[in-house]
């Protein structure tokens, strides 16, 4: 408490933390910063445009790449393994910057 005061802070202890106590401190928050912020994606799915068309005749326009096949390799034209479904998620997640607006069609 007095390192709280020393600060300007108001500290809260764990018999304060109901759910009326949260709803009152998120209401009125105009900012918020996050130290860590963890995430575990349920599912991902390619979109192809065009269409990836099949040696056999088939053709797809998505692929669900998640949890299932995150292992399987994404292959180039020519045949040599691009990378895995995981491989390309561990990288969005890495590389995600949580400033930039979310993309919203209209």
């Amino acid at each position: 408490m007095k390192l709280a005061e020393a600060l300007k802070i108001d500290a809260v202890t764990p018999s304060q933390v109901t759910p009326g106590f949260v709803g009152e401190i998120v209401n009125n928050l105009d900012t918020l910063w996050a130290k860590r912020f963890d995430c575990t994606p349920e599912r991902m799915t390619f979109v192809f445009d065009p269409r990836i068309e099949y040696r056999d005749g088939g053709s797809a326009d998505r692929m669900e790449a998640f949890p299932a096949n995150h292992g399987i390799p994404v292959y180039r034209a020519d045949g040599s393994v691009l990378c895995t479904p995981a491989e390309v998620l561990d990288d969005a997640m890495r590389n995600m910057d949580s400033r930039r607006r979310p993309y919203r069609p209209s």
